[in-house]
């Protein structure tokens, strides 16, 4: 280098530093060439030194600051590569037209060709918030933050450019080392941005996947950078985003109120989006200026329309900054927040949503005259908006309006025909009705010029979003034809009968029916319109004239249109038949049901059919079809709407032919089914007023073929042959929403109703009912004036009625009420047409004139009894004789084949008056009133209208001396008793007779209490005392034996009411007599009670002790039990074979004879046979047996004849006579029965009998006694099961508790306690008690809970559960189990969110972990498999045993429910154990576990989806019990 090119050099590189120098030394960087540039490298690098040296020279904290501030750039946005984004920013405001991005080897390359770097750049990198655009309105760029987002990859930064290479980062500012770069990369005038990157921090895919959710749209609004190239290092392409651009015609908007002028072009991806482009440069608000920005005369705003498959929308700032739900792209040169991803809220930004708005609307109508079909997209709806406050929503809102308000009135469409007109000059159709009308109809209809194009109409369909939304806000929309207003177009005669089946059907689908009911649309076969016929009405189509609606004259062929196999007439055809307005095939029923309706309508005139016989006679074999379930309905109803010939009677009895309704008609008596003179066309005569078929209809209805017979099809059609009934027309709406009321005061009603309501104070009855023609036949029978025949037509009015009953007693009582703010019940009574048949005079009495049915009574026995034979009130024997079986209607009516109940009650009463002036006492007669008012209160049917009511008789039962005749004269039934007479003559009890016990409890006579037995029993004692006797009399012993029995029998059902307070001092009758003391002795024995007696006081109760063992700690007397009592000899006693052989010889003949004859009493034997068959007899002349009685202490010694030591076996006589004693041996061995010694000791007399004769007896094997064998054998099984289970625990335990010492002897464990909690600091102030809250509900702790008896309990088999059959199946058999097999390891299912303080999940573990507790094991021995499914059990052991876990909160229950794997997996498994394991919850009780063995034979089991078995307590099973260890 020469002498002057070094002074140059050091001149040049003097002025770097000095413009280094300066340039750090400004406040910011002004916009412009402020500095000289350095020339050549070495200048370059001197500055570059200068600058770096500077900020080494800087103040620490100032320094620190610039440092944390770059570092935590990286943390600035949520997009890891915000920084490639900066780079693209960069470059378009350096004019860049192409940017490359380079992953190579381990570090990111960006090269882009835009303006080289300057030295206020490379300020500007290294300071965060420093930017070199401030003063650049048009630029982007406004923070100098961006580029330093690159720290979220690398801490370092490089900038290659020309002589520029540098380093950000640590230190600040550097010179950069120079690095090979591949040719194809960027050129020598580019800008080279290098990131170096740690292995594994960046990868192709990522930038790849980052530029793809970026898209091509990205680049929209980019003035220079035309495509963003992603390269491999081979330098091919593995992503590219560009547009080709085209330039479209302008035109003229007015933004901010101005006149602008925009331009239009297109853009297109290379995935096939497209976009339409409008921009325009406008005048920049006035008064705003923005933050960190310099803001020009001008500012540039552009709006792109998707034309493509792409709606993505968003808001860009040059490039995109925010997402928007809209499908549009928005440009302006809004404020960002630092991070780039949201627009900033500030008053620029709000004034430039204000241009957009406008700019948008004119882009709008634009795209909507060039391509209206793709507009529709780009128009936003309210579904579309936030709900937000940034500007972003602003402005979604703010094009909502202007598409409502703007939009829609200046859009205008070009249509085919009429040249442009707007959308208030347009029809549309309703969307179901597209493809159904023409345009010309719709028009037409809507009265409007034109409909709008299909070409303006997008395939989505939204079009029709937008206009519902703008016709919603009062904006300009066209008119919109409806369904309704369409389905007018059905009257149009010029329409084909296929346009009117498509528009009905689209009719049928919404559900619009009354256009289609009211319009003739229907076409017959000869094209004649018709509307579509009514229910009521006669006229019906079919798809042939034929059948029953052919014959009646009401069908008609409809055209062939409506047959066409299309979905249209498929479904007109459905709803036409739904509506029984379109018959095929000839459906019979189908016309019936459209008879039916006219019938139920009530239709008369021209509506009415009047049938001739071939009619009548094709209606019936039509009806032949019609289902079973409706035929009556549709029959009755039928009834209404045809005629047939009838007649009726005038008043004076002349016939008149008529035409009726087989409905409202009665049949004569020759198509009645019963006897002619118990017909009720014989009842009725003549009467007015009836109308009755003709008889001819017998003949007619026998032509044709096998149908129903006459009277079968007239009785459907609703003939009846007997009266009808009808709610009466005068019941009256009282109250909302109640039935209707009959008053008590009605126009010429019965004076016996009125009367009856008076009584019980009522003024209306309910759903009431009247039969004016049984009042006109009734009238019309008391008019006849021949005795006989009225006698007669009576009587078949009788049968008439009793025939049909069940029809009548529907309806013959009703209910009584008082009006008052509602229906308030006062009884029930008769119906107003049974008070009507009453009180009207029809039938003869006894004397021949006619009566009331009300004031008759039948001749009986009993009523002549009562009333005498001579009473006028009788019914005539003649209709008595005719009608006495119609019990119900004679009852219904009032005449009583009884005597009433005053009339009784007054006989009781001279029954009692006869006796107390002298005469005789009646008991029979007393009785027979009594059975007779019991029968007549609480017996048959209900109590009749009018009689006395049950308190009445209370009343008069209570009078005076009383009408209950006793043993000791006539009571009160407050002063005697009801029941057996336990108390002989010492209390009156009232007398018995079949149905007594309801009839006296209802008259309030009271049962015996403990009250009265416990005194009558101290009178006895008192009695006897007083008069001295030894032993009671017969009469004493017969009332104290039943007061016992009585009070045992008291105790059973419901012991609380025995207490020793009440009983405990009650005199006993006893061996030393009465005795109100104690101590009293209970034996069971009653040798041991004979011998004892004579010492102590021995209870004498006078029966079997057995029956009144509940008696016995209510009396507190002392019972001695096997355990009180010891057989010794005091003297030698040898064995007596002889003796021996005979007893065993006994034995085996008393258990055939109980096998054979007492199989019950033999199975409650408690021991076996053999230990009976076993036993030696010894002879011991001084037997006696010693007593420890269990209230004193004391030990007594008695003799006694026979006694057993059932420990030796040993049956020890006295001599060899007590053998065959029933009262000596035979009690001995009878005490082996419980609850049947008395038999067994009365039968081994017998069998001792046999034994002396030298019979052998039959060894029987009966099937009870194998049962039970087994039963035995199973508990014997269980048993050694649960005892091996017991002692494997204590091994278990012993074994741990010993490596437990061990440890403990060579190494202290540190013991690491909860923390306790701190106490809550002093409270100043009063004290105020915390209000009392629950405590929480928390699971035991299984670590904390202390095994109560380490060797658990075994409870015995209970006889109600050993009873229970065994479950399991001929099914299951080893090896064919459809069950898994348990996994290796441990199986724990996973807990769930409970709804309550603990899950059933963690109920189940605590349920385990207390088991392992219990059995001394852990989870390794005892494994874990719940969450295995299928398996039938929860554990299994290392003995592979199955344990099948049920854990409960609190009390152990007694019914468990088993899953149908459980089930099968006890049936099938031999080593199965039911565990129950209760007390869980903290606080509930204490904690049990119970292990039950071979749990299906011992519990009850019933199955159902599940299996339930009951019986859990009385198992046999091992019990644990623990409690916790506070």
């Amino acid at each position: 280098m020469s002498t002057g090119d070094a002074v140059r050099r050091t001149a040049a590189v003097e002025q770097a530093i000095a413009s280094a120098d300066a340039l750090f030394s400004m406040e910011g960087i002004p916009e412009g060439a402020v500095v000289p540039e350095p020339e050549g490298e070495a200048a370059t690098e001197a500055a570059v030194e200068r600058l770096g040296s500077r900020f080494a020279r800087l103040d620490g904290q100032v320094r620190h600051a610039l440092r944390r501030t770059r570092d935590h750039a990286g943390n600035l946005s949520s997009d890891r590569l915000q920084g490639l984004s900066e780079i693209v920013q960069n470059a378009e405001d350096l004019g860049a037209t192409d940017v490359r991005i380079l992953l190579w080897e381990c570090e990111l390359l960006v090269a882009h060709n835009g303006s080289p770097v300057r030295l206020p750049d490379v300020l500007a990198l290294a300071m965060p918030w420093l930017t070199s655009k401030a003063e650049q309105a048009e630029s982007t760029g406004r923070f100098g933050i961006g580029l330093m987002t690159l720290q979220s990859l690398s801490p370092h930064l490089e900038v290659h450019c020309g002589h520029y290479r540098f380093r950000v980062g640590d230190p600040d500012i550097a010179v950069a080392r120079p690095f090979p770069l591949p040719d194809w990369f960027a050129g020598d005038t580019w800008t080279v941005l290098r990131v170096p990157l740690e292995p594994g921090v960046l990868g192709a895919d990522e930038v790849d996947a980052w530029l793809a959710e970026w898209g091509d749209s990205a680049l929209l609004f980019l003035g220079s950078v035309g495509s963003v190239t992603h390269l491999d290092e081979q330098g091919r392409v593995r992503r590219r985003l560009a547009l080709d651009r085209e330039t479209g015609e302008p035109f003229e908007a007015v933004v901010g109120g101005q006149s602008a002028d925009v331009e239009t072009g297109g853009a297109h991806a290379g995935d096939g989006c497209r976009w339409l482009i409008c921009r325009t440069t406008v005048p920049s608000p006035s008064g705003i200026t923005r933050s960190h920005k310099a803001v020009g005369s001008t500012t540039a705003i552009a709006v792109a329309l998707p034309l493509g498959p792409d709606d993505a929308g968003r808001i860009y700032a040059g490039l995109p900054v925010a997402d928007t739900a809209l499908s549009l792209c928005i440009n302006a040169q809004f404020d960002p927040i630092a991070s780039r991803q949201a627009l900033d809220d500030t008053p620029w930004n709000r004034a430039l949503i204000e241009l957009v708005g406008d700019l948008w609307k004119a882009a709008a109508l634009w795209q909507f005259r060039r391509g209206p079909a793709r507009a529709w997209r780009t128009v936003p709806l309210p579904d579309d908006m936030r709900d937000s406050r940034d500007p972003v929503a602003a402005l979604e809102r703010l094009l909502l309006d202007r598409a409502r308000a703007g939009v829609s009135h200046g859009l205008v469409l070009d249509v085919p025909d009429y040249g442009p007109l707007g959308l208030d000059d347009l029809a549309v159709e309703d969307e179901t009705l597209v493809g159904v009308v023409t345009e010309e109809e719709i028009s037409r209809v809507a009265e409007r010029t034109a409909v709008l194009p299909k070409v303006a109409r997008d395939e989505d369909g939204r079009w029709r979003e937008v206009l519902a939304d703008w016709e919603n806000h009062d904006s300009a929309v066209p008119v919109t034809v409806g369904l309704d207003d369409a389905l007018r177009l059905l009257d149009d005669e010029t329409r084909s009968p296929q346009a009117n089946i498509r528009l009905a059907a689209v009719g049928l689908a919404s559900n619009t029916y009354s256009s289609l009911l009211s319009s003739r649309w229907l076409v017959d076969s000869s094209g004649g319109r018709h509307r579509v016929p009514r229910p009521a009405e006669p006229a019906v189509f079919t798809d042939a004239p034929r059948g029953l609606g052919a014959s009646l004259g009401f069908s008609r062929e409809i055209h062939p249109a409506f047959l066409a196999d299309t979905d249209e007439a498929r479904s007109v055809r459905t709803w036409l038949r739904k509506r029984e307005a379109l018959l095929t095939d000839a459906d019979a029923v189908a016309v019936i049901r459209r008879l039916a309706a006219i019938g139920a309508a009530g239709s008369s005139g021209p509506n009415i059919l009047r049938l001739t016989d071939d009619q009548l006679i094709e209606l019936r074999d039509g009806f032949a079809r019609v289902p079973d379930h409706e035929r009556e309905t549709l029959g009755r109803e039928v009834g209404h709407a045809i005629r047939l010939q009838g007649h009726r009677y005038d008043r004076v009895g002349k016939r008149e032919d008529i035409d009726v309704a087989p409905a409202r008609a009665y049949l004569p008596a020759r198509l009645d089914s019963s006897e002619r003179e118990e017909s009720f066309a014989f009842a009725a005569g003549r009467t007015a007023g009836l109308v009755w078929l003709r008889p001819r209809y017998a003949e007619v209805l026998q032509r044709g073929g096998a149908g129903m017979g006459a009277r079968k099809f007239l009785r459907l059609l609703g003939a009846e042959t007997a009266p009808r009934l009808r709610r009466h027309p005068g019941a009256r709406e009282r109250f909302a929403q109640s039935p209707k009321g009959l008053p008590a005061e009605v126009i010429s009603g019965p004076r016996g109703r009125t009367d009856a309501l008076r009584v019980l104070e009522a003024t209306f009855t309910l759903d009431d009912y009247e039969s004016p023609d049984l009042c006109a036949v009734a009238s019309g029978i008391a008019a006849e004036q021949d005795p006989q025949l009225r006698r007669r037509r009576a009587a078949a009015l009788f049968h008439v009625l009793g025939r049909a009953w069940s029809r009548f007693s529907d309806h013959d009582e009703v209910d009584a009420v008082y009006d008052y703010y509602a229906w308030q019940n006062r009884g029930r009574t008769a119906a107003f047409w049974l008070w009507q048949l009453r009180d009207t005079p029809w039938l003869d009495a006894g004397n021949g004139a006619l009566s009331a049915p009300a004031r008759l009574r039948m001749r009986t026995n009993g009523t002549v009894a009562v009333y005498g034979a001579d009473d006028e009130r009788f019914l005539h024997p003649e209709i008595q004789q005719l009608v006495g079986r119609r019990s119900d209607v004679l009852r219904a009516l009032g005449i009583s084949a009884e005597a009433r109940t005053e009339d009784l009650v007054e006989c009781l009463q001279r029954l009692r008056g006869r006796e107390e002036e002298g005469g005789a006492r009646d008991v029979p007669a007393a009785l027979i009133l009594y059975q007779a008012l019991a029968e007549r209160a609480f017996g048959r049917g209900e109590r009749a209208s009018g009689e006395m009511s049950l308190g009445s008789v209370h009343r008069a039962f209570g009078e005076g001396s009383g009408l209950v005749l006793t043993d000791s004269g006539w009571r009160r039934p407050s002063q005697c008793l009801r029941g057996a007479p336990l108390f002989g003559p010492l209390r009156a009890f009232a007398p018995t007779f079949p149905g007594s016990e309801e009839f006296w409890q209802r008259l309030a006579v009271r049962l015996p209490t403990v009250d009265d037995a416990t005194a009558v029993i101290k009178e006895l004692a008192q009695q006897d005392r007083k008069q001295g006797r030894d032993e009671p009399d017969g009469t004493t012993q017969s009332i104290v034996l039943e007061t016992l029995k009585m009070l045992a029998a008291l105790g059973r059902t419901h012991p609380g009411a025995l207490t020793a307070k009440r009983l405990g001092r009650l005199p006993l009758w006893t061996s030393q007599g009465w005795r109100s003391k104690r101590p009293v002795y209970a034996v069971e024995d009653p040798v041991v009670a004979e011998a004892l007696g004579r010492e102590r006081a021995v209870w004498c109760p006078g029966a079997e002790l057995e029956q009144f063992r509940p008696l016995i700690g209510a009396l507190r007397v002392s019972e001695l039990a096997a355990e009180h009592v010891t057989v010794y000899s005091p003297g030698p006693a040898p064995a007596g074979p002889d003796a021996t052989a005979l007893v065993r010889s006994a034995v085996t003949h008393l258990r055939e004879d109980l096998q054979r004859n007492a199989a019950s009493v033999a199975q409650s034997l408690d021991c076996s046979w053999d230990q009976l068959a076993d036993l030696t007899v010894c002879i011991a002349p001084y037997l006696a047996c010693c007593l420890d009685l269990p209230d004193t202490g004391e030990t007594v010694h008695v003799p006694v004849d026979a006694g057993i030591d059932w420990a030796f076996g040993t049956l020890y006589v006295r001599d060899t006579a007590a053998l065959t004693r029933t009262s000596g041996v035979g009690r001995s061995i009878a005490a082996r029965f419980p609850g049947s010694r008395r038999e067994v000791a009365l039968a081994w007399g017998a069998a001792c009998d046999q034994a002396e004769k030298g019979r052998t007896a039959v060894r029987l094997s009966l099937a009870d006694d194998q049962v039970r064998r087994d039963r035995e054998a199973a508990e014997a099984e269980r048993e050694r099961r649960l005892r091996e289970l017991g002692s494997e625990v204590d091994q278990r335990r012993t074994a741990t508790e010993a490596q437990a010492s061990t440890a403990a002897g060579t190494q202290r464990t540190a013991v690491i306690l909860s923390p306790v909690p701190s106490a809550p600091p002093p409270v100043t102030g009063p004290s105020v008690p915390p209000a009392p809250s629950a405590p929480p509900r928390r699971l035991v702790d299984p670590g904390r809970l202390r095994l109560v008896d380490p060797s658990g309990i075994i409870t015995p088999l209970k006889p109600s559960a050993s009873g229970a059959p065994t479950a399991r199946s001929s099914g299951y058999s080893p090896g064919t189990s459809g069950l898994p097999q348990p996994r290796a390891g441990s199986a724990i299912p996973q807990q769930h969110t409970p709804p309550r303080p603990y899950t059933g999940t963690e109920q189940e573990k605590v349920a385990l972990d207390v088991v392992r507790k219990a059995l001394a094991t852990d989870d390794n021995w005892l494994r874990d498999l719940r969450a295995q499914r299928g398996l039938g059990a929860d554990a299994v052991d290392a003995l592979s045993r199955f344990y099948e876990l049920k854990a409960y909160k609190d009390a152990e229950p007694d019914t468990v429910l088993l899953t149908p794997a459980e089930f099968q997996r006890a049936a099938e498994s031999d080593d199965f154990f039911l565990v129950i394991v209760s007390g869980l919850e903290a606080g509930t009780g204490p904690v049990s576990v119970r292990i039950i063995p071979q749990p299906l034979q011992q519990l009850t089991c019933r199955p159902s989806s599940s299996v339930t078995v009951t019986g859990i307590r009385g198992t046999h099973s091992r019990v644990y019990q623990l409690e916790e260890d506070r």
